[in-house]
């Protein structure tokens, strides 16, 4: 059933991801400091600030990657904070990296069809020993596959190995995996990062898609004019702290993010 947003509609919808009172320090030093937020079913939030604002650091924690010192992260209610990666997975959060990763020894198809059954991380090893699994499940998994290697433009590279791709073809089978995995909370990490602006475009086109079908997007990322045409709104962050949140214009306007991004704050 197809999710409509309060984008679309207007009206209120319920919070799916709340983060609260978040902290994380190293070595002493506050890397996340009392950050704060909630989205809502439907939502594109961009996440965006200079350099060691504590962006990567919150994406962590919140997807299980990292533990925190205190504070709380809500997944529909429910306390996830400090689970592992995996655990945080199962429950329907997945995230995306900066640069892309991939199951390099197998192909395009075996990396979709690894993502549709139950393995949440990202040993290679581990998958290639589910292949027996993998051929069970084939039959029911197959019509899935063919319509998202098609959405994907990535048909006629479904038995290529998945190491051999270029890194634009890669972004597009990480966004597969989701799409292959059920995964309604998205937590990307730069996708727009080293694409050309076709593929920018294409990948906009994919994210707005899954919003569409239900999904909740986190967007961390530095292109700007991206995170415009694809956010709702937008969350700045500055020495470990939210410093503004609101439209990308609104934001712009804070003598706050001004600073931030003219170097006063890193």
């Amino acid at each position: 059933m197809t999710f409509v947003g309060e984008h679309q509609t207007g009206k209120p919808q319920s919070t799916v991801l709340a983060v609260e009172d978040l902290s994380r320090s190293f070595g002493g030093v506050p890397a996340v400091d009392g950050v704060s937020f909630r989205i809502s079913g439907g939502e594109i939030v961009g996440l965006i600030g200079p350099n060691g604002s504590g962006k990567s650091t919150t994406v962590n924690l919140v997807s299980g990657s990292l533990r925190c010192d205190s504070g709380r992260i809500l997944l529909r209610g429910s306390d996830i904070s400090n689970r592992s990666a995996y655990q945080v997975a199962r429950l329907g959060l997945t995230r995306t990296f900066q640069i892309p990763r991939v199951w390099g020894r197998l192909t395009v198809a075996e990396n979709l069809l690894v993502a549709g059954t139950d393995v949440s991380d990202e040993s290679a090893t581990r998958a290639l020993t589910r292949r027996r699994k993998l051929r069970q499940q084939r039959g029911e998994l197959e019509e899935r596959l063919f319509d998202i290697l098609a959405t994907l433009n990535l048909t006629p590279l479904a038995n290529q190995q998945a190491e051999v791709l270029s890194g634009g073809q890669k972004r597009l089978l990480e966004f597969g995996r989701i799409m292959m995995s059920g995964a309604s909370v998205l937590v990307l990490d730069e996708p727009f990062a080293g694409v050309n602006p076709v593929m920018c475009r294409a990948l906009q086109d994919i994210i707005e898609a899954l919003r569409a079908d239900g999904c909740l997007v986190l967007l961390i990322e530095h292109n700007l004019q991206a995170v415009e045409e694809t956010c709702d709104r937008v969350i700045v962050m500055a020495t470990g702290k939210i410093i503004a949140q609101g439209s990308l214009a609104e934001v712009r306007a804070s003598e706050k993010v001004i600073s931030a991004y003219l170097g006063q704050a890193s």
